[in-house]
């Protein structure tokens, strides 16, 4: 299982969404307000107006789509809190964050978040083929590789990569199962 995030990966989190934040325009964050204002009424609140959202509520709710959002692209399960995400998460978020001031550092970042996640993948399929006692590393899941997608283990994308760890894991279940 992954670990969480450290102390200073949270700060250094929230420090690239509050500048990230600030990139808005003006509108957007009114129309942040004015989403929070009638969440508010709707749930009952006689005095809930844009006027009564405060800045950091504006901020919060903002900060937890874009964090949601941020593991959605990268193909993960969603959360909105940092303390819900893992080392897994850290890069992919932060390189979120920071494509609303640097772009060209952001992508940077995100090739490191895809590089981190294929290693993860390729160690783990290995820590498989190992355990079934059977399954050969790394021949085994590049013939599977080479059937299915017609490239090599390591030109493989991560779905593929996913996919292949799947194939690994219910052949050697099925092997153990017959024996």
């Amino acid at each position: 299982m992954a670990q969480p995030l450290t102390r200073t990966q949270i700060t250094s989190l929230a420090i690239e969404a509050r500048k990230a934040f600030d990139t808005l325009d003006a509108s957007e964050t009114e129309a942040i307000r004015a989403r929070l204002a009638a969440k508010q009424e709707d749930d009952g609140d006689p005095f809930a107006c844009a006027a009564t959202v405060k800045a950091t509520a504006v901020f919060e709710a903002w900060r937890r789509e874009q964090t949601a959002a941020a593991l959605k692209a990268a193909g993960k399960k969603p959360t909105d809190s940092f303390k819900a995400l893992t080392q897994n998460d850290f890069l992919w978020v932060r390189a979120h964050f920071v494509r609303f001031c640097d772009p060209e550092a952001a992508a940077k970042i995100a090739q490191t978040a895809l590089a981190d996640d294929r290693k993860r993948f390729l160690w783990v399929i290995e820590q498989e083929c190992k355990k079934s006692g059977w399954m050969r590393f790394p021949e085994y899941p590049q013939g599977i590789c080479r059937a299915q997608y017609g490239c090599r283990l390591e030109s493989a994308h991560i779905d593929q990569l996913r996919r292949i760890l799947f194939t690994v894991r219910n052949r050697a279940k099925n092997h153990h199962e017959k024996a």
